[in-house]
């Protein structure tokens, strides 16, 4: 190669000699006024053609320094990195392994070394608040957020530290904040409702939930958020009639039935707004009618009350004869005619009524009780000792307790919502054969315990 150059160097030589004595002409140069030259036409040619081979080569030489500084900066994050990364991945098996203070210390690290790396204060903020380090998981949070204030995870960070210290409104911001960039963010709708819920504020929970059913697409997941609307449709008709909104509440109230035909509540909730306006009549005849539509035995209850009150006993037998003749092996149904009878001091027909129902093969704690006591008022104590024996408790005799038929959960009163699972629409009457209970509350309501599920003979 280097003999190929030197022969190479050696022909342009030749040849810039043969040019020189084919062209002897001179060329006059002028560089100012006072400055004119004249020079071979030859050496001309060679100095312009030397001067733009040094500009080609000056370029090139900058040209090739920029790239091998860069290759070597590149070389150098790229070792940096590999470090940064070696080290996280360290962090992250230390978090998952439950050493959080050594995740802490190696995660403080990296963030001296790479000050705009932004996972890495993710991590710490969340260690900080597993480590009640408020005043640190905040900083770090707001660190995250000033690098990157669009990113998502970053927002998510900061809200769940605004709901893990108690500040709602805060953590509502950053959930607006995620659907300004993502409106059809279901994380952050999730979290927008659960924080409208503490806050108790109805008609923008609605609003909310709307939009996540119209980002549902599973037919199972919005048959599930549709009863959420309808309890959420509840919540502010039963605000309303607190506040004396009958308008408003029975609007609530509508729409809930609209939604979903057997949610009770809102029958329920709606003959209050009637007892309200003192529509009394036409509170008992919705109420008998709804039952007749949902069959539904906390109406029929619901009714019993109302006419009771009313001083219409008569009214409510007729009532109970003509929802037993549609379904007349209906255990609950007879029960409650014969506890009517017992209220009623009907005692003949209460007996007779209770017989009925343990011939048909189901027997309860709450039948063998009021059996007791209605042959004790007949002065047949060996009878009704016979009966409380089944039944092994004396406690409220006429009171029938309600039971969640979602999670079990007991209850000595009737609410629209479980408190326990928050399911609406739930509460039915705490009998053995009705409630699959996987919970049980004493009387005091200081501890609760699991017990079998004895659903069965229906």
């Amino acid at each position: 190669m280097g003999r190929f150059l030197l022969i190479l160097f050696l022909l342009i030589l030749i040849g810039i000699g043969y040019l020189a004595t084919l062209n002897k002409e001179t060329i006059t140069i002028v560089f100012a006024p006072s400055q004119v030259y004249e020079a071979p036409k030859i050496v001309v040619m060679l100095a312009s053609g030397i001067t733009g081979a040094l500009i080609v080569l000056f370029v090139f030489i900058i040209r090739d320094t920029r790239r091998f500084i860069k290759n070597l900066s590149q070389q150098k994050r790229h070792k940096r990195e590999e470090r940064r990364n070696e080290l996280y991945s360290r962090a992250l098996d230390l978090i998952l392994v439950g050493r959080a203070e050594e995740a802490r210390g190696l995660l403080e690290t990296i963030i001296k070394d790479n000050p705009d790396y932004i996972d890495a204060y993710l991590r710490l903020s969340e260690i900080c608040l597993e480590l009640r380090d408020l005043q640190k998981a905040y900083s770090y949070a707001e660190r995250a957020r000033q690098l990157a204030p669009r990113r998502l995870d970053v927002l998510f960070t900061m809200e769940n530290l605004m709901e893990r210290t108690g500040r709602w409104q805060d953590a509502l911001r950053y959930v607006e904040d995620i659907l300004q960039i993502d409106r059809a963010n279901l994380s952050a709708l999730y979290r927008k409702r659960d924080i409208l819920e503490r806050l108790q504020r109805w008609e923008e929970l609605i609003d909310t939930e709307r939009q996540i059913i119209k980002n549902i697409h599973d037919e199972t997941a919005q048959k599930k958020e549709r009863r959420f609307l309808a309890g959420y449709k509840y919540e502010l008709g039963r605000v309303s009639l607190e506040n004396k909104e009958l308008d408003k509440a029975k609007k609530a109230f509508k729409t809930a039935m609209k939604i979903d035909k057997f949610f009770i509540p809102a029958y329920l909730g709606l003959v209050e707004v009637m007892l309200s306006e003192g529509l009394i009549e036409e509170a008992v005849e919705f109420l008998w009618l709804s039952y007749q539509e949902t069959t539904s035995p906390l109406l029929l209850a619901r009714l019993e009350d109302l006419l009771i009150a009313n001083g219409e006993p008569a009214r409510l037998i007729r009532y109970y004869k003509a929802a037993i003749s549609e379904r007349p092996n209906d255990p609950l149904l007879n029960f409650l005619l014969g506890k009517l009878y017992y209220r009623l001091e009907m005692i003949d027909e209460a007996i007779e009524t209770f017989k009925r129902i343990e011939a048909q093969g189901t027997t309860f704690p709450e039948l063998h009780r009021l059996m007791g006591n209605l042959y004790l008022k007949r002065k047949q104590p060996e009878r009704a000792a016979f009966e409380f024996r089944k039944a092994m408790d004396l406690k409220r005799t006429l009171r029938l307790n309600y039971c969640c038929n979602n999670c079990g959960y007991l209850s000595e009163t009737w609410s629209g919502r479980c408190p326990n699972c928050k399911e609406w629409n739930s509460y039915t009457f705490n009998l053995e054969w009705l409630c699959r209970s996987t919970w049980v509350r004493d009387t005091e309501g200081l501890s609760q315990e699991i017990y079998q599920d004895k659903i069965s003979r229906l």
